[in-house]
C-alpha cells in the first residue's frame, strides 16, 4: 500500500478537481495511469479467480484510457 500512496500523493488534495474534471485535470491525469498500472500488477496477489481478475483488469484498462 505504501507504493500506491506514493504514486497517488501528487493528487492527494485534488478531490474537487477530480470530481469536476476527472482525468482532464492534469495532475489527476498524470497520476491515474501510474495507480492503475500498480493495481493491474497487484491482481495476481488477490484471491480472485482468473475470470474475475480478467474482468477487473479489462475494466482498469478501460478506465485508464
Amino acid at each position: 500500500m505504501d507504493e500506491a500512496s506514493e504514486r497517488a500523493l501528487p493528487a492527494a488534495d485534488r478531490w474537487v478537481a477530480a470530481a469536476r474534471d476527472g482525468l482532464a485535470d492534469p495532475v489527476i491525469g498524470a497520476v491515474a495511469p501510474r495507480v492503475v498500472e500498480l493495481a493491474r500488477k497487484s491482481l495476481a496477489d488477490t484471491d480472485l479467480t482468473a475470470a474475475q481478475a480478467g474482468a477487473v483488469d479489462d475494466r482498469l484498462q478501460e478506465a485508464a484510457q
